[in-house]
């Protein structure tokens, strides 16, 4: 077997990750990051450009959170689930989440969420695919006023009112305890 290199290695995924965490930091410097892509004459020049102390900033948030995952995160073997609650100026949620799914456990579903004033927003990885999150996630928040759930079936998330989170929270558990039998 082949051994397929990590596109995030190579040099056009360095510079994918360095416009991704400016933007992470905050979505106001798309315009930066843009402009810097045109200016650039060669990809290292955007990896070398002012955009790297966004970067840095948002790599070294990533890294604290892989770093305290193991031990933050509730663990239900029941339901083959992780649950991790993540508090962050940066919008780093989809990229945390997938990252620990391929390097830290491709076995569970892991499941992110964070306040977002008076909402709450979520993520969930599977790498396995042996759950449809698309279908847990819309599940989840059926019935529940303001929400939206889905996307595809190992990669979905959603959203919902705070006060809503406690029973879609319980839902998701629940379909992941009998979707794991």
């Amino acid at each position: 077997e082949t051994l397929k290199p990590d596109l995030f290695q190579t040099l056009f995924g360095k510079v994918a990750i360095t416009i991704n965490d400016t933007i992470a930091y905050d979505e106001k410097l798309v315009g930066d990051a843009f402009d810097t892509v045109l200016k650039a004459k060669k990809p290292q020049d955007v990896i070398d450009s002012p955009l790297k102390k966004y970067h840095d900033a948002v790599q070294a948030e990533m890294d604290k959170w892989i770093s305290e995952f193991n031990t933050h995160a509730e663990h239900l073997p029941d339901a083959k689930l992780k649950i991790l609650e993540i508090d962050t100026p940066y919008g780093i949620r989809s990229a945390l989440i997938s990252q620990l799914s391929f390097t830290h456990d491709t076995k569970n579903t892991l499941l992110i969420w964070q306040r977002e004033g008076d909402r709450i927003e979520f993520s969930s990885r599977n790498q396995s695919g042996d759950v449809p999150l698309n279908d847990v996630m819309r599940e989840a928040v059926k019935d529940f006023p303001n929400t939206d759930g889905g996307g595809h079936r190992k990669a979905a998330g959603g959203h919902c009112n705070a006060t809503d989170w406690p029973s879609v929270r319980q839902r998701i558990i629940a379909q992941l305890s009998t979707s794991t039998k």
